[in-house]
């Protein structure tokens, strides 16, 4: 056996070596993944539980349904004639994206929703 066929051979074990090497660590790192999928599902669990309770202790939060839904159209009523200035959403959309229970409240208003 020459030099040449015996640095092959090495390069060649080496580079078998180093490719199960990599395939176990992909396996690690697919590991891993779900690990931390798993703790930032449960930190974004914990963060919402978190503004939930702190949405339940504003004073607003213990107006019932209906005076929220007098509120609302309301406020829509008012802001309507201003309607051609500039706004990033309609006041509906506004108001259904500050908090869990004004989604609902909004939702479930249908003369919010009857024109947009």
């Amino acid at each position: 056996m020459n030099l040449t066929s015996r640095l092959s051979e090495a390069a060649q074990k080496e580079q078998e070596e180093l490719t199960l090497r990599i395939a176990a660590l992909e396996v690690e790192k697919q590991e891993l993944t779900k690990g931390l999928n798993h703790v930032n599902e449960t930190i974004h669990s914990l963060r919402s539980r978190v503004a939930q309770i702190e949405n339940g202790t504003v004073p607003i939060s213990c107006l019932p349904s209906d005076v929220l839904e007098i509120i609302f159209d309301e406020s829509r009523r008012l802001l309507f004639p201003w309607a051609g200035f500039r706004r990033p959403l309609p006041i509906e959309v506004q108001l259904s994206h500050v908090c869990r229970r004004w989604r609902q409240v909004a939702l479930s208003t249908p003369s919010l929703w009857n024109t947009l």
